[in-house]
């Protein structure tokens, strides 16, 4: 029985969990969320060398090969009363 969800050779959680890892990737950028980006696209892209753009990459390009089929997950919610049911942590 291997309990690890993965095979790979070198894999884990970063020491203190992952908020302090994208603390510090971010450490000294301005992040700025919930913001219409194409409302003002122009100002977005004159302000800084590099922007990170996380919205639907069909939309950032204009939809030039149309609009892009998505994936989509839809979660269902069941109790089941069992001491370890998985036998894993994932």
């Amino acid at each position: 029985f291997d309990n690890n969800y993965f095979n790979d050779s070198y894999q884990g959680i970063p020491i203190g969990g992952y908020n302090p890892l994208i603390d510090a990737l971010l450490d000294g950028s301005d992040v700025l969320t919930g913001t219409d980006f194409f409302a003002d696209r122009t100002r977005w892209e004159q302000m800084a060398d590099k922007v990170v753009f996380t919205g639907c990459i069909d939309q950032y390009f204009g939809y030039c090969y149309g609009h892009l089929d998505y994936r989509t997950v839809r979660f269902e919610t069941e109790t089941i009363h069992e001491a370890n049911l998985q036998g894993n942590a994932v």
